[in-house]
């Protein structure tokens, strides 16, 4: 694997571990998104994180299940595990859809 692989894949995990991590309620810093992957990119990777973190649970009265393959009950570390466990390439690719749509429509916005 070259270097520029093993970067990618790292900040590919950081992603998906933050993404999972604010799905399940834990509040996250912009600090730790900045350190992903950077400042320039921080306005678009933050709200691509946030509007695919908001589809990664299902919440009825406390009653946690995955948003992806409705498998639950679970408890908050329970579901983190099971999304960063099963759901890792799942989490990418809606990040990923997300920060494209996003980047966009500010393209689009754009005089």
């Amino acid at each position: 694997m070259e270097w520029g692989t093993a970067l990618k894949t790292a900040i590919n995990n950081k992603i998906i571990e933050l993404t999972a991590k604010i799905a399940i309620g834990i509040e996250i810093d912009d600090v730790d998104i900045r350190i992903a992957v950077g400042s320039l990119r921080l306005p678009a990777m933050r709200s691509a994180i946030h509007r695919a973190a908001r589809k990664l649970v299902i919440d009825r009265e406390g009653i946690l299940r995955c948003g992806i393959c409705n498998k639950g009950p679970f408890t908050r570390k329970g579901l983190y595990l099971h999304l960063t466990r099963v759901h890792r390439y799942d989490i990418a690719k809606r990040v990923e859809e997300e920060y494209v749509e996003f980047s966009n429509l500010i393209e689009n916005k754009s005089p």
